[in-house]
């Protein structure tokens, strides 16, 4: 009887330790002379990846072979003439389907070192990951980097309902539909050193989207809006953003419509900026909040500098206006305007059934 119950937990004992063994098991790390099947996972650089398709390795790592699994510590990957990813496309496919590891962060760097970065986007490159709050974008020279899109109604980059994404950084975005766009209380936490050239719209957020931008940020040559704030969106710019609407060879402006387009209860904050060359360089609806204190409006022809309607407000306090003779500040449908020590070259206001509060103003609004 004795023996028995000896012989049991031996067994027991025995089976414990297998599966302690099995719990402790790690992806062996990658062999350079490995075979590998699809699904089979090695660690790489203290991550773990996983083969897409049978491997035979030959003593080389092919990316394209595998995908990540795993992001368990802080990495960056370089991307651009002979660095580990020819375009951030390819990166970003390698890495879509990834965890990463709590705390830890992802950052795909654009580096010019041995050459200018152009990429041709056919497609929008979507930020949505679950882990996109800890990636970041990033490059080392916005002059040498370029995303352009050659399809018709393409956007360029995209973040959808609910995601979050980290950081972007130093980059060039020409010729899209839109540049940027934003929609269902998606968030990008710091937007720094874009330049957007020739777009339509160059950025839009809707249906509470939060974006936050940095230093460096510039918008030109855009037909419809340089950025459009809709629908409890909230978009910040930080001071020195410039923003030019489209031109043609000469000085003739061609249809840039809007600088910054605010409705359906959107909100804007962009002081000390420089919005000109618009149809109308701020435009605030239906219940939207602008906020450009200290910013310079430069219009055109018959253009309007701000225009607001339908119980929307603008706060342009030390700001300056500028237009040729004509309208310059339209004020109307219940909508009000904070204009402490604003300055309007040129217009006028014209402000039915709405209110402009105004002290000291030069040379008087």
């Amino acid at each position: 009887m004795l023996r028995r119950i000896a012989t049991g937990f031996m067994a027991a004992f025995l089976l414990s330790l297998a599966a302690f063994g099995q719990g402790q098991s790690y992806p062996p790390a990658w062999n350079p002379v490995g075979t590998y099947a699809v699904g089979d996972q090695v660690q790489l650089n203290g991550n773990i990846v996983r083969a897409i398709r049978p491997v035979n390795a030959l003593g080389r790592f092919v990316y394209a072979d595998w995908e990540m699994y795993y992001v368990r510590n802080n990495s960056t990957f370089l991307i651009g003439t002979q660095q580990t990813f020819a375009t951030l496309q390819s990166a970003w496919s390698f890495f879509e389907n990834c965890h990463i590891a709590q705390g830890a962060t992802l950052r795909f760097y654009i580096s010019t070192t041995h050459g200018d970065h152009s990429e041709n986007l056919y497609q929008a490159i979507s930020l949505d990951h679950p882990s996109g709050a800890n990636i970041s974008i990033v490059g080392d020279d916005p002059s040498r980097i370029t995303f352009s899109v050659t399809q018709p109604k393409t956007n360029a980059f995209e973040l959808h309902t609910g995601h979050s994404f980290g950081a972007l950084s130093n980059l060039t975005i020409s010729g899209a539909t839109c540049g940027l766009f934003a929609t269902g209380n998606s968030t990008i936490g710091s937007i720094t050193g874009l330049h957007f050239k020739s777009c339509g719209t160059a950025i839009r957020a809707e249906m509470g989207a939060n974006l936050n931008f940095g230093a460096n940020v510039n918008i030109s040559g855009f037909t419809l809006a340089g950025c459009e704030v809709y629908s409890g969106a909230v978009v910040s710019f930080l001071s020195g953003t410039f923003i030019s609407g489209a031109l043609s060879s000469g000085s003739t402006p061609l249809t840039a419509q809007y600088g910054f387009d605010v409705e359906f209860g959107g909100e804007l904050f962009a002081q000390h900026s420089t919005i000109e060359d618009c149809t109308v360089c701020v435009f605030v609806h239906e219940r939207g909040l602008a906020v450009i204190d200290y910013s310079t409006l430069q219009g055109y022809s018959t253009s309007f500098a701000a225009l607001l309607d339908t119980s929307s407000h603008l706060s342009c306090e030390y700001a300056r206006l500028s237009v040729p003779p004509g309208a310059a500040l339209y004020v109307g449908s219940a909508s009000t305007v904070d204009a402490l020590n604003a300055s309007l070259e040129g217009g006028t206001v014209v402000e039915p059934d709405s209110r402009v509060y105004t002290t000291t103003i030069d040379p008087g609004l």
